[in-house]
Formats: structure tokens, C-alpha cells, sequence
């Protein structure tokens, strides 16, 4: 369970590290003080479980650390990045299904 609980709050802390850039070029200041809050709770969050588990001598707990932050940074650039091809096209529902069917072709 708490191998669980850290991966979730890594990969929730790097989503919202990457939109963090996002709403910073975007010049959106609430959405960034919002942004910026949930980064904070979840970092303290995540720091607690994990740093409690390595005093307990449980060292597994830095694999889910690591691979969470890393899927969390890889969903946060891929949304990202697809979001911005989306309202760039003229055409966004046509992007938005060659967006999907290469997710679909991603995860067989």
C-alpha cells in the first residue's frame, strides 16, 4: 500500500511540476498559486511516506519513488505536448483521434 500511495503522489507531484511551466509561460497567475499549493501538499505528503519507510529500513521505497517521478514527467510532457498540437491545428478533432488511435496502437 504505501508503495502505492508513493508512486501515486510522485507521479501527481510531477504532472503538476510540468503544468507548473505550463501556467508560468502562460503568465495564468491563480491557476499557478493553485498549482503551486497542490505541488506543495503532495510534495510534503509524498517526502513523509517515503522518508518514514526508508527509517524503517525499507529501501524498496526508492524504485516507486523514482518510476513514479519518471511516469509522472513522462504524462505531464505527453499531455502537454498534445494539448498544444490540439489548439494549434486547424483541424482539432482530427488531431485529437490520430492523438488517440496512437495511444490505443501504444498500449497492444
Amino acid at each position: 500500500m504505501t508503495y502505492l500511495l508513493v508512486f501515486l503522489f510522485q507521479v501527481t507531484f510531477n504532472i503538476a511540476k510540468v503544468f507548473e511551466i505550463k501556467l508560468t509561460q502562460e503568465n495564468k497567475t491563480i491557476g499557478l498559486m493553485v498549482n503551486s499549493v497542490a505541488i506543495n501538499l503532495i510534495g510534503l505528503a509524498s517526502s513523509f511516506v517515503s522518508i518514514d519507510s526508508l527509517f524503517k529500513g525499507d529501501f524498496w521505497i526508492i524504485l516507486f519513488y523514482t518510476i513514479g517521478s519518471v511516469v509522472g514527467k513522462w504524462i505531464g510532457m505527453n499531455y502537454y505536448q498534445n494539448t498544444k498540437t490540439i489548439i494549434k491545428t486547424n483541424k482539432p478533432k482530427e488531431k485529437l483521434k490520430k492523438i488517440n488511435n496512437d495511444l490505443l496502437r501504444f498500449q497492444h
